[in-house]
């Protein structure tokens, strides 16, 4: 699912701001082209639920490097509130962000976002096999 959440985030970037911005999914040690984002999934916490159900939160670090400023930083925080409010997963499910939060530190744009869901476990379940039975 994470894998999904990453793919939405990235496909969404790149809608909302286009070619001009390069998209990280790894660390790079060199080479990075501004301006740029880099997805970073930060936690992960499951809760089970009534039967096969699991309540899952999956918090997310969008870091953004400005070509420019401080200015830069801060229109462009609020246009990631308007962009990864709702992403769409790749098998087409749509999911809200939620506690949208920003900050900025050491020229660094930190967008954090969580996006909150409950799914459902998929396995293979023991019924009861064949029975046999008489009638008196």
């Amino acid at each position: 699912m994470i894998l999904s959440i990453i793919d939405g985030i990235s496909l969404r970037l790149d809608e909302y701001f286009g070619d001009d911005y390069k998209i990280y999914l790894e660390a790079v040690e060199q080479g990075v082209r501004t301006p740029c984002f880099f997805v970073k999934h930060e936690e992960t916490m499951r809760k089970k639920l009534i039967g096969e159900r699991y309540l899952a939160r999956y918090k997310f670090d969008i870091n953004y490097f400005p070509k420019n400023d401080k200015h830069e930083m801060l229109s462009h925080a609020e246009l990631l509130e308007d962009c990864l409010g709702l992403i769409e997963l790749p098998d087409g499910d749509l999911v809200r962000g939620r506690g949208m939060r920003f900050s900025i530190k050491d020229g660094i744009l930190h967008f954090y976002v969580e996006y909150v869901m409950i799914l459902m476990a998929v396995g293979v379940k023991d019924f009861m096999g064949s029975m046999d039975y008489r009638i008196f």
